[in-house]
């Protein structure tokens, strides 16, 4: 992952997981964020079938914790809705990028 001075040591030592605050909506973020720069994905949308993959290995427990701090994202802007299909799929953005 490209890294900047706005990066954390907790990411950059891949550390983060073993936290005993983990996940927080920054962590969330930096997963969500991760996840689309490996699969290239320049536009930056996600769909919820994306989360549901980039969390796949979550325990419930942290599921919770991380749908929790996702329903806070949308509703605080920090995550933005950007499209919705005809079929009613939506796509969302990371409003603003906290690793660039």
């Amino acid at each position: 992952m490209k890294t900047t001075k706005k990066t954390k040591i907790k990411y950059l030592l891949n550390f983060w997981k073993t936290l005993p605050e983990y996940p927080t909506q920054e962590d969330v973020l930096y997963e969500i964020h991760y996840y689309l720069e490996r699969d290239e994905r320049s536009n930056g949308e996600f769909s919820q079938t994306t989360l549901d993959f980039v969390f796949r290995n979550s325990d419930p427990k942290e599921l919770e914790i991380i749908n929790s701090n996702i329903s806070s994202l949308k509703k605080n802007n920090g995550i933005i809705k950007t499209k919705e299909t005809g079929e009613g799929k939506e796509w969302f953005k990371i409003n603003s990028d906290l690793f660039d």
